[in-house]
């Protein structure tokens, strides 16, 4: 993975799975350190999704599928990846997903997130470009 790429994926996750750290300050000292740990997996399992999918190698836009990741407040994926079927363990990563969802859903439930933006975030599909699935 490229520079660029582990930046974009870092940005990306802290636009939308952190809180201004302001915020952190309202909560009781458990709750804070709660959060701040599951902050921590969250990041550490964001980096290992954005690393697997961007390992992966396609022939065809047939071998690639965009993968919803993460839960909002109000239903729905946070985002989506793509990624190849042809190429990774896809099991390992669907595993790492299904965790990073449950966590980031444990999140929501320790900080009240009733509510986010609640824009849906649609799914963009998924393409090969230069034997790398992409999103369309």
């Amino acid at each position: 993975m490229n520079r660029f790429s582990l930046l974009l994926c870092a940005g990306l996750l802290s636009a939308c799975a952190g809180l201004d750290v302001e915020e952190y300050s309202e909560l009781e000292e458990g709750d804070r350190a709660a959060i701040l740990k599951l902050d921590e997996k969250l990041n550490s399992l964001h980096f290992e999704i954005a690393t697997m999918v961007q390992q992966g190698n396609c022939d065809t836009d047939f071998q690639c599928r965009s993968l919803p990741v993460g839960e909002k407040p109000c239903g729905g994926p946070r985002y989506y990846y793509p990624y190849s079927v042809s190429s990774m363990n896809n099991s390992v990563l669907m595993g790492k997903v299904t965790e990073y969802g449950r966590l980031d859903k444990e999140r929501n439930i320790k900080l009240n997130a009733d509510v986010s933006n609640c824009v849906a975030v649609r799914d963009p599909g998924a393409r090969c470009v230069a034997r790398k699935c992409m999103a369309q």
